[in-house]
């Protein structure tokens, strides 16, 4: 069965691009023939976010202490800097992006109410597994900000075939180099920004002819 590249990788990677805490991890696993063939169960290392012990993944060691929406951002996280006639939109920095805040931090996780922790996970798979096949793991991922594990995708290597991943993103590559330029288009300026630089650039004229 031939993976599907770009579901895997927007699940991936779109709660990263949009400002949230992804749960869902990838690893690859390499194989050889004969094991892709028989069907095998092996060990993955990795990384992941789990519930912080020290305060239960409450983020405060005081159980009276509830998170409560970022002031600043207003709970959603995210904030908006006007820089001339643009609007350039980042994570918020009191709330790292979280869109809440909390008064006691645990001294732990430091409030986030989960912490990075290694882990060994057995993956089983199956005979007549395919390169490039992908696995999904269900409840191997990271924690997320609702206390719900999320998935682990294995990606299977078998021999020494190249990796289709590679391909994919070169071709991507390739297509984006074929798209014609980009026009920028810039918002059309207020009435009351085109009167005040006409006013500036009459008191600038107005000033030169005085010195002279």
């Amino acid at each position: 069965m031939p993976p599907d590249l770009n579901a895997l990788f927007g699940d991936l990677f779109g709660q990263f691009f949009s400002g949230t805490f992804a749960a869902n991890l990838s690893v690859d696993l390499a194989l050889s023939d004969a094991e892709a063939a028989s069907g095998v169960t092996r060990e993955v290392a990795i990384h992941r976010q789990r519930t912080c012990a020290d305060c239960a993944g409450r983020g405060s060691q005081n159980p009276a202490v509830t998170r409560a929406a970022c002031a600043p951002c207003k709970g959603t996280g995210k904030r908006e800097v006007t820089q001339g006639f643009f609007t350039v939109q980042s994570a918020c920095a009191s709330c790292r992006g979280a869109g809440m805040t909390i008064a006691e931090p645990c001294a732990t996780c430091d409030g986030a109410g989960r912490v990075s922790a290694a882990a060994t996970v057995s993956v089983v798979v199956p005979a007549s597994a395919e390169h490039g096949q992908i696995l999904t793991v269900e409840g191997e991922g990271s924690v997320g900000a609702d206390g719900t594990a999320g998935v682990l995708y294995v990606y299977l290597l078998v021999g020494d075939r190249p990796d289709s991943r590679a391909e994919a993103f070169q071709a991507q590559l390739a297509a984006m180099a074929s798209l014609p330029p980009a026009v920028i288009h810039r918002p059309p300026m207020p009435t009351w920004q085109v009167a005040l630089i006409g006013i500036v650039a009459l008191a600038l004229f107005g000033a030169l002819l005085v010195l002279r």
